[in-house]
């Protein structure tokens, strides 16, 4: 069940643009468990990883982190992650 819930969520931050999230901030954003924000943060290593050093490599892995920062309730070091991630990946 939580592998599904896992894919889910990843699935659903994979297929949206940028734009997309840019709209979502009408509402709230859908509530992601722990064990699916830390996905998406695996998600963002992983965008940052597979490409250059670059301004591109920032624009991927934005999405992945924003979904977990947007997150109500969000586990502390979950949080921290994201955060040293985005500034290390400089975005915003």
């Amino acid at each position: 069940m939580c592998s599904t819930a896992v894919l889910n969520a990843k699935r659903m931050i994979t297929e949206a643009t940028v734009s997309d999230l840019w709209l979502m901030d009408a509402g709230p954003p859908p509530a992601l468990r722990g064990l699916e924000q830390a996905a998406l943060l695996a998600a963002a290593v992983q965008a940052q990883r597979a490409s250059a050093a670059d301004e591109l490599r920032a624009w991927q892995a934005a999405p992945f982190l924003d979904a977990v920062l947007r997150q109500r309730r969000t586990r502390f070091l979950l949080r921290a992650a994201a955060r040293l991630l985005r500034h290390a990946l400089r975005i915003g």
